[in-house]
């Protein structure tokens, strides 16, 4: 009898015990696992987006970014929950893929057991770029003819876009410091636009032969322009130099449709870079002329040969010294030579018989070689020239 009553004075306590326990539980704890419990029992009755990931471009190959992504979950007892990004299970994810470039490819949230009408979704672009490291390595055919580049890209690698008939308008992101030689070469691009770049230098042969390029826009950045740059570009009619850059290449323009250039006076070195430029009518200058000290301060030889065009030239007010044969039949009617120039070398414009009247600027005397001006206009300038201190 003792120990039935030891047993149901023990079991008394137990029970009393567990009361007392459950009752000081947190009444709105929002881990319990009976609230995990009912709420999973819930029915999701539709899914509204709220917000979609800040992430919306992507290259190939990359993973989705669900950073930035709310969703607003509606339940069958009128009661309502959030998921973001971060809590969102993969199981409800569909349809991404960055294995090809895709326009506006939707990717489809939709819970797990649940009417198949239950479900949101977003869209992304798949752009053509392969990328590594911040560098463009390569660039697909693709049904996207404009591209808006990403921040983060920061270089281009050779012959990148090269040959691509896909892409027409392209726009480079502020991030841009450098790209490689051949770039764009034989592409089908109409306008590219690196205004916001940090670009120091157009590399050789970057637009050579894009029969289709229109449009540059260059970035203030830009310091040089290098050899065959616009080669071969026929539709190519119009370019402002940025003040600063300092060289031109090689047949930069040889064999394009320019017709008008607007060069900076910060223009110390131009090699040949007009040479051959059938359409050319007008080359002006503007900005503060070149102010260092550099030895190299010229126009080579046969830069504007070629050009049977050519109304106006001014020559860019940095350079010191004109070469051989920079200047062969032509329009041009009058010829200022810059106060900055001291040499001008053997036949430099003797070719040029449209020349009625020379202007020798500044008032130091400079060296003349023989035969650098058209016969009927050398006696003129060698008296002006006598003139000058």
């Amino acid at each position: 009898m003792n120990k039935l009553v030891l047993l149901f004075w023990f079991g008394i306590s137990f029970f009393a015990s567990c009361q007392k326990e459950e009752m000081e539980l947190p009444l709105n704890h929002e881990n319990s696992s009976d609230d995990f419990v009912e709420e999973s029992n819930k029915v999701i009755k539709s899914l509204f987006l709220e917000r979609m990931p800040m992430k919306s471009d992507y290259f190939l190959n990359e993973v989705l970014a669900l950073e930035g992504l709310s969703i607003k979950v509606l339940y069958s007892d009128g009661t309502e929950s959030k998921i973001t990004g971060d809590n969102l299970p993969l199981e409800w994810l569909n349809g991404f893929s960055s294995e090809k470039p895709f326009k506006g490819k939707e990717v489809i949230i939709q819970p797990i057991d649940v009417s198949t009408e239950v479900k949101t979704s977003f869209k992304v672009d798949i752009l053509p770029l392969r990328v590594e490291e911040h560098v463009v390595v390569e660039v697909l055919e693709s049904d996207f003819n404009t591209l808006l580049v990403p921040e983060g890209i920061k270089s281009i690698q050779d012959e990148a876009f090269g040959n691509n008939i896909s892409l027409e308008e392209i726009v480079f992101p502020s991030t841009l410091e450098s790209i490689g030689t051949y770039s764009f070469y034989a592409s089908n691009v109409k306008k590219v636009d690196f205004s916001k770049s940090v670009l120091e230098e157009l590399p050789t042969g970057t637009f050579e032969s894009c029969k289709s390029l229109a449009q540059v826009v260059l970035p203030k950045t830009l310091r040089k322009i290098g050899g065959n740059v616009f080669y071969g570009t026929a539709l190519l009619k119009e370019i402002e130099i940025p003040d600063g850059v300092e060289e031109i290449g090689t047949a930069a323009f040889s064999n394009s449709g320019i017709i008008k250039v607007k060069l900076p006076n910060s223009i110390r070195t131009i090699r040949r870079s007009f040479y051959k430029c059938n359409e050319l009518k007008e080359v002006i200058t503007y900005g503060m002329n070149y102010n260092g000290k550099d030895l190299e301060r010229s126009i080579y030889g046969e830069s504007f040969q070629h050009c049977p065009n050519l109304e106006t030239l001014q020559i860019p007010g940095g350079v010191n010294r004109i070469g051989v044969s920079v200047l062969g039949e032509c329009k041009v009617s009058v010829l200022e030579i810059p106060a900055n120039v001291e040499h001008i070398e053997f036949n430099a414009f003797a070719n040029a018989s449209s020349i009625e009247k020379v202007l020798l600027l500044g008032d130091k005397k400079k060296i003349i070689e023989e035969k650098a001006f058209p016969s009927s206009v050398m006696n003129d300038v060698v008296r002006q020239n006598e003139g000058l201190l």
